[in-house]
Parts: C-alpha cells; sequence; structure tokens
C-alpha cells in the first residue's frame, strides 16, 4: 500500500516536534519574561533573585525535544539552535534588568554535575527507546522514503556509503566501539570529577 504524506508516522511524528520546539520556546519566553518583569516591578518592587537550574533544566527538556525529533525532521537541529539562542539573549536580557545574585552561593558545581547528570540521563532515556523505534519501523514514506530500506540506519549508511572515502572511513572510526565505549568513559569520570 502506498502511504501518503498525511498519513506516514514519520512525517508526522516530524512535523509535531517541530511545533513542539516552537511553542515550547515561546511559551517559555513568553510566560518568563513576562512573570519576571512583573514579579520584579509591580508585585515586589525589587530585584529578584537569578533562577538558574530552572533556566538550565528548560535547556536540557528542549535539548531532549530536539534528540527525540532530529531524525524526523533534519530541520530540526537548525530551529534549536535559533530556538536557544532567542532563549539565551531574552534570558540574559531578563536577568540584567530584573534579577540579582542569588543570597546563598556556593552550589555551582554541584548544580553543574547535577545539570550534566541530568543531560546525560536524558540522552541515554531517549536514545533507547528510539534506537529500537528506528530498528523496528519499516520506512516506506517521509525522509527515508524508498522501499529498499529495512530500517532507518539503513537509509542513513547508505547516504553515507555514496558519500565515500574519508566521510565512511570517519563514521567506521567514531562507532567503533573500541572507541565509543573509552569516550563515554571519560564522559562519566569528567562529569563526576568536574
Amino acid at each position: 500500500q502506498d502511504n501518503t504524506p498525511e498519513d506516514c508516522a514519520a512525517t508526522l511524528l516530524g512535523q509535531e516536534m517541530y511545533k513542539i520546539v516552537i511553542v515550547d520556546t515561546l511559551l517559555f519566553l513568553a510566560g518568563r519574561l513576562a512573570s519576571n518583569y512583573v514579579l520584579s516591578k509591580y508585585w515586589y518592587k525589587r530585584r529578584l533573585e537569578i533562577d538558574i537550574p530552572q533556566g538550565v533544566l528548560s535547556l536540557v527538556y528542549r535539548q531532549g525535544l530536539i534528540w527525540v525529533g532530529m531524525p524526523f525532521c533534519p530541520i530540526l537541529p537548525t530551529i534549536g539552535l535559533l530556538s536557544n539562542a532567542l532563549f539565551f539573549f531574552s534570558y540574559y536580557h531578563m536577568v540584567r534588568k530584573t534579577c540579582c545574585i542569588p543570597a546563598k552561593r556556593g552550589q555551582e558545581r554541584r548544580n553543574a554535575v547535577m545539570f550534566l547528570t541530568v543531560l546525560a540521563l536524558t540522552l541515554v532515556a531517549i536514545l533507547i527507546p528510539l534506537n529500537a523505534a528506528l530498528r523496528t519501523y519499516k520506512p516506506n514514506c517521509g525522509i527515508y522514503g524508498p522501499d529498499k530500506y529495512d530500517s532507518f540506519f539503513d537509509a542513513i549508511w547508505e547516504y553515507i556509503s555514496e558519500k565515500g572515502g574519508g566521510i565512511e572511513s570517519f563514521v567506521v572510526v567514531i562507532s567503533d566501539p573500541a572507541l565509543v565505549i573509552p569516550v563515554l568513559l571519560l564522559l562519566c569520570v569528567g562529569i563526576y570529577f568536574l
């Protein structure tokens, strides 16, 4: 049976992830900026303490959305880059205008380790089901459309092999378990001792 673009699971998932990232960005910015400006200027009539953990966790959430949607919407990393840049500059402006330094300081190291750990756990929590879905779903529409592929990974690998030469050998080297496992262990040790 021929699937139309309207009922293709990969296309629908890509479109929905695209919408979610954009709506999340707009709602977070509107809500956070409005609440900070209103609270600091009209409610408390003073500067508020900066809330770094809330901002970082919002970025981790948005990064998770981008990781999930990336195989289905190739433009999503670019949209995520623009979203994070918009978030950074608006948050920077908000902090400069409405926030002050936290009274309780000295937890930066612990917070940094916690943020990196949450980001790593988010990546693992996303990669396991996404890998299973990409291996079992037979692509017959969307960006991996031709029927000749058994999985999404076959489509990606065929694209890399068509490019040939340096790209193919680079992908083979960086995907070798003898390199991946030590790099992951070094990242874990780096997070622990940060």
